[in-house]
């Protein structure tokens, strides 16, 4: 059975993506809100992959009913909806939870598995099949990279356990992934760069991505994230550069 784990932050003011409310002018209802649409955007084209189960685990406990609802109204249809099980994060470290998400899946049944986050609206469920055909086929270990050394899927066969400690708290998360494999001597697959959204400058990068996907649209029929791309638009985000530094742009609002 191929497990697809969505980890996420359920979409609360103040509580997810706390460096961009602090890095740009977006209030944290506004963070929230985008948070929410790369939410959305990631449960829409998880829908359209392979996998049979799609778990969202999420913090904090207790809100189950709020992520059932956000994906409930993504119309997915009742075929695709029944694929969707949540389940509460464990785990006193982020590390913890990472690992208790895996263990969690290979507990009921997963024989490949893949982790993505909640803040990569631009992620294709291409990409996401060709990492567990690589794992089906190799028992091998696949890395999507993103900024900053970090990473945006993370997968491998659910009859391997894998030790994280220090991963997410020591050094690149991408490199010590890597000498995971190396240590095992796991087949790896790199897959393709996707940006992830954390700070400003990732979400300038965005805001350029988006204007390009919709353009593109127009040419040729291809998954796009409808949710980020609407509230980017109501919010009327832009870019601007300061008169004395014009390499240093900034997110600016209306």
């Amino acid at each position: 059975m191929k497990t697809l784990i969505i980890f996420a932050k359920v979409p609360l003011p103040g509580f997810v993506k706390t460096r961009l409310t602090a890095g740009t002018p977006l209030t944290e209802q506004m963070v929230c809100d985008l948070y929410e649409a790369f939410l959305k955007d990631v449960m829409t084209v998880s829908a359209m992959t392979s996998a049979e189960t799609i778990a969202v685990h999420f913090t904090p406990a207790g809100e189950e009913k709020k992520m059932r609802s956000i994906m409930r109204g993504l119309n997915l249809g009742g075929r695709n909806e029944r694929r969707f099980v949540f389940q509460p994060q464990e785990g006193e470290t982020f590390t913890e939870r990472v690992a208790n998400s895996f263990a969690t899946a290979a507990k009921f049944g997963a024989e490949a598995m893949a982790m993505i986050g909640a803040d990569a609206p631009i992620l294709k469920p291409e990409i996401m099949d060709a990492a567990f055909d690589f794992i089906t086929a190799r028992s091998g270990m696949t890395l999507g990279p993103s900024s900053e050394g970090g990473v945006y899927l993370i997968g491998f066969p659910g009859d391997v356990s894998l030790d994280f400690k220090d991963v997410f708290t020591e050094g690149s998360e991408i490199e010590n992934l890597v000498g995971i494999a190396e240590k095992g001597n796991m087949p790896l697959k790199l897959l393709p760069e996707i940006l992830d959204v954390d700070v400003e400058d990732d979400l300038i990068t965005l805001l350029g991505v988006m204007k390009a996907l919709n353009y593109e649209r127009k040419f040729e029929t291809k998954v796009f994230p409808m949710n980020t791309f609407r509230v980017i638009e109501e919010m009327g985000l832009r870019v601007t550069r300061q008169a004395d530094d014009t390499r240093h742009k900034k997110i600016l609002l209306p």
